[in-house]
């Protein structure tokens, strides 16, 4: 019924029960020899080698290699992309986007087992295979000898890791300037001369980090207590309460339980927390009851610390306030420090 056949004027019917398939069709690229010539998608060069080009985010294009194959309409060809194994090169050998997506650790910090039970830091590399990863020692950086778990700090001390909450609320104090972004749940009482009292509202939160910097310390540069008499234990004119405190005096750190405890009342005592000369940059990380720090190793844990929700003692009723004294004794107009230059409160 198309025309074609034999003994038809238009010539013979290379497929006389499929009617689109005759000498006067047009080749599509399907499979077929549409128009009965003997050859199966001329033109299309169906099978030959092509590859794809793709522009990527970071500006650069990235190339694939494939196959010519029909497209879903039969009228032309396009590439057909290769499988491609993402190996551990340092390229995106399947255009994705991400460079050894399946080797996530590459550039991370590791370290090697040494024979005499310490560990050589080094970074994660691809391995010679490039089939995986592995931990390239760095022979230049020293070797680190502390258990498990912990980790060396600047000053070759081994220490836990320290909490590193994120950041509910934050702000910033300058005390060269006088400048603060402070508001919310800290409240500046007091920021000029260089010195600085703060209120923090703990209600909300159950953990306050403090980084700062100290240059050159003298007297009393940093004070953190949970009443707002700030004296420690044994303060209030020799009344026993529930104040506990830490603050720095020079290049000591010292810290004061409260009346919860039944012995240790001078429960800290670092004589070198801070260079006597330069800058030194320290953190604290501050909880109910908790205590820890990095540069050099703290940790301390128990009910006589800092509280965010205190027993009625004489000082009436708890609250969850701390104060924050900066280059001063935050009750005491005597008891000032130079050095403290920033700090950034961080409440989670």
């Amino acid at each position: 019924g198309d025309g074609y056949g034999t003994d038809c004027d238009l010539g013979d019917d290379c497929n006389d029960s499929n009617p689109n398939i005759n000498p006067g069709q047009d080749e599509l690229c399907n499979g077929n020899d549409d128009n009965c010539n003997n050859d199966v998608d001329e033109g299309f060069g169906v099978g030959e080698s092509c590859s794809a080009t793709f522009n990527m985010a970071s500006g650069e294009t990235c190339m694939r290699e494939g196959v010519k194959q029909c497209s879903e309409t039969g009228e032309d060809a396009l590439c057909g992309l290769l499988p491609v194994e993402e190996i551990c090169d340092g390229e995106d050998n399947d255009c994705n986007g991400t460079v050894d997506d399946p080797f996530p650790q590459v550039g991370d910090a590791c370290s090697v087992p040494t024979n005499d039970g310490c560990d050589q830091p080094g970074e994660v590399v691809c391995n010679e295979e490039r089939s995986d990863v592995l931990c390239q020692a760095n022979l230049d950086m020293p070797v680190s000898c502390c258990p498990d778990g912990e980790i060396e700090n600047e000053a070759g001390m081994c220490c836990a890791p320290i909490p590193n909450p994120t950041c509910t609320y934050a702000c910033d104090i300058n005390l060269d300037t006088g400048e603060s972004n402070c508001g919310q749940d800290v409240l500046m009482m007091q920021l000029a001369d260089k010195r600085g009292k703060a209120r923090i509202d703990m209600d909300a939160y159950t953990t306050l980090k403090l980084d700062f910097e100290v240059c050159d310390p003298t007297g009393y540069t940093l004070h953190l207590a949970d009443s707002s008499t700030c004296n420690g234990w044994g303060g209030d004119s020799s009344t026993s309460s529930n104040d506990a405190e830490i603050h720095t005096h020079g290049t000591k750190l010292h810290g004061y339980e409260s009346d919860y405890s039944t012995d240790n009342k001078h429960f800290l005592n670092m004589e070198d927390y801070f260079a006597e000369s330069g800058c030194s940059q320290r953190e604290l990380v501050i909880t109910d009851q908790g205590l820890s720090g990095f540069e050099p190793c703290i940790e301390d844990s128990n009910d006589a610390l800092l509280r965010i929700n205190p027993m009625l003692d004489n000082e009436g009723t708890p609250d969850a306030f701390w104060y924050l004294g900066l280059n001063r004794i935050f009750s005491s107009s005597s008891r000032k420090g130079t050095g403290l230059k920033t700090i950034t409160i961080c409440l989670n």
